[in-house]
């Protein structure tokens, strides 16, 4: 029995902080966005062999969003690519994608024509959804679709206007994404 006792807390240990959290835990950092803590406790959660397809979507997704956020587009595309596999409609993952293919500061990997058609597709969802807008608004810069690209930001800005809710700040981005579609250049994070 001490033997049987002694490797179950020899397993905990070796699993570290995410192998040690109840599965709860684990889906509260996979969706808090914590850069490491976040990647950890998703990848526990696609490695366990216990979840959903559609969890393990959500699970991809969310540590695609992550990784993103990290600069690591690589293994963020990746990761959306195989939420869009094991759910094709899932407009976290669609949005998520199409953002990074169009905005990205890695010039080789962005993607407009890639970008629109997953913006378009997330839109299609709900197109009175002013982040999905602000998403295909830059897709369609980033593919050369400057009037595109002023119209549908344009009708992202009317919309954030009318929910009032969204922060001065959220509002301020979106201005100054369409003033560059204005001047026709695309919006290109800096990491």
């Amino acid at each position: 029995m001490k033997f049987v006792l002694t490797a179950t807390v020899l397993v905990v240990l070796l699993a570290g902080p995410a192998g040690a959290q109840s599965r709860d835990e684990n889906w509260a950092f996979c969706e808090s966005g914590d850069p490491d803590r976040g990647i950890s406790a998703c990848t526990t959660l696609i490695e366990s062999g216990a979840e959903t397809v559609e969890i393990l979507a959500i699970a991809h997704s969310n540590r695609g969003i992550t990784y993103s956020d990290k600069g690591q587009f690589e293994q963020a595309i990746a990761d959306y690519e195989r939420a869009l596999q094991l759910r094709p409609g899932l407009t976290v993952a669609l949005n998520s994608l199409a953002w990074d293919l169009a905005t990205m500061p890695v010039v080789d990997r962005r993607d407009g024509r890639r970008a629109v058609e997953f913006a378009e597709r997330a839109l299609a969802t709900n197109p009175d959804e002013p982040g999905f807008l602000d998403t295909a608004a830059a897709a369609y810069a980033e593919a050369g679709r400057f009037a595109d690209a002023v119209a549908a930001q344009e009708r992202a800005i009317a919309l954030l206007r009318q929910t009032g809710s969204s922060p001065d700040a959220a509002l301020d981005d979106f201005n100054n994404r369409l003033r560059l579609y204005q001047a026709k250049r695309p919006f290109h994070r800096t990491r």
